[in-house]
């Protein structure tokens, strides 16, 4: 049977829904949109809130990068006729969809690779050096690095020419994905089968964290498990983009249609490499950003503490300030005399708090002491906390003599 047969007995089919221009601009757009979503809050996360930048940061700027490279001729391939049946497109239409589809390959091959490399070096930054995860992480990360420059050098040269890969007039030698026949559904299941090996193992390092019983935080577990479950949701997919190129055999059956049976394996392997981002975004930026303020504490003043010994030499005031001249002028003051209950000078110049305990002036020999009462900084010559408060004075019917007043002063003494 011609392919020319075959193309006409099969271009009655009913059109699947994600053919539709519309639908698929829609879910890719969407899609788009979220992994620049998750990918930005992760790089705001780690460079100005954690201000702690990786490797896989790096790969993950990379792979945002090829990303767009990918996803904007994904975009144009339905306004060039994918989707529709090969038959109904005519020759200069149809290169054009092997020019964006081969740059979106290409692209989708490299983001595939990075992406993995990125979740691979995140688990590099959570497992010891010297532990056992660690070295099956860098080895992983060797091989996915070595699977991806392989595959990629596949999809940006599957001709020679390249131009041979959309010119099908055009003279040259192809392999692997630019060739019909059972060789191209090989090449295209030795690389979905390899991509979902690696998805597999990726999913499966982190695994030990979330059955460990002391895990550091509930916060991290649950990044952690995000991740999982998202992972599984990667590997799904994997299995369901296999399906359907074992299926329609890449294209090729019932009929050679490849524009028609496209849509359903890019959209696939687009939400594949979108999913990979968003779940490694997520267990990045969740438990650091969006988390903690849920239920977070506003601190409005931060205060630095610092111990420092006491110095052994009694403290000399000074005349201007100096605590005999503070303690005469309470000596002095009639209204402390009053309430002074028959004590006798030496315990007058002292402070009692009404409990039986008496603090002598001696007490304030002692410069840390001294510089919590004299309400001076400076005056102690030597450290100590201080505060300076500023208000306003409201005028009221008080006397300026307010015992109060006094009795506050008292207390501050004897409190010190």
């Amino acid at each position: 049977m011609s392919d020319s047969q075959t193309i006409t007995d099969f271009a009655d089919q009913p059109q699947p829904w994600i053919n539709k221009a519309s639908n698929f601009r829609g879910v890719h757009i969407t899609m788009l949109t979220l992994v620049y979503i998750f990918i930005a809050l992760r790089l705001y996360t780690r460079f100005w809130v954690l201000r702690l930048p990786g490797w896989d940061d790096i790969f993950v700027i990379f792979y945002s990068f090829w990303y767009m490279i990918g996803i904007v001729p994904t975009l144009m391939l339905p306004a060039a006729g994918f989707g529709k049946h090969v038959s109904e497109l005519k020759p200069a239409s149809l290169a054009n969809v092997m020019k964006l589809f081969y740059i979106m390959y290409g692209s989708y091959n490299v983001s595939a690779a990075l992406v993995k490399l990125s979740l691979l070096f995140q688990y590099m930054r959570i497992y010891d050096t010297d532990s056992r995860l660690h070295k099956i992480c860098v080895t992983t990360a060797y091989l996915v690095g070595l699977w991806g420059c392989v595959f990629s050098i596949l999809a940006w040269f599957p001709c020679w020419p390249v131009n041979a890969f959309w010119n099908r007039t055009a003279s040259g030698q192809c392999w692997g994905v630019a060739i019909r026949g059972n060789s191209l559904l090989l090449a295209y299941l030795i690389h979905a089968a390899t991509n979902g090996l690696w998805d597999l193992i990726v999913l499966v390092i982190p695994v030990p964290l979330l059955i460990r019983p002391h895990s550091d935080t509930k916060h991290k577990r649950a990044g952690l498990f995000t991740l999982f479950s998202l992972g599984l949701v990667v590997n799904a997919l994997s299995v369901w983009r296999v399906v359907v190129n074992i299926r329609n055999q890449v294209g090729q059956y019932p009929t050679y249609d490849p524009t028609f049976y496209g849509p359903i394996s890019v959209t696939l392997g687009v939400a594949e490499i979108s999913i990979g981002a968003i779940a490694g975004s997520i267990s990045v930026f969740w438990p650091n950003l969006i988390r903690p303020r849920l239920n977070q504490v506003v601190v409005k003043f931060e205060v630095m503490v610092r111990r420092e010994p006491l110095p052994t030499q009694p403290l000399q005031y000074p005349e201007n300030l100096g605590m005999g001249k503070l303690l005469s002028l309470v000596d002095a003051d009639p209204l402390l005399h009053s309430m002074d209950d028959g004590r006798n000078n030496s315990e007058r110049h002292g402070c009692s708090t009404g409990r039986g305990l008496h603090m002598k002036p001696a007490h304030y020999r002692d410069n840390f002491v001294a510089g919590q009462v004299l309400p001076f900084p400076g005056s102690t010559g030597s450290s100590g906390a201080w505060s300076e408060v500023k208000s306003e004075r409201v005028p009221t019917m008080a006397s300026t003599r307010d015992p109060m007043r006094k009795q506050s002063l008292v207390e501050l003494l004897c409190n010190s």
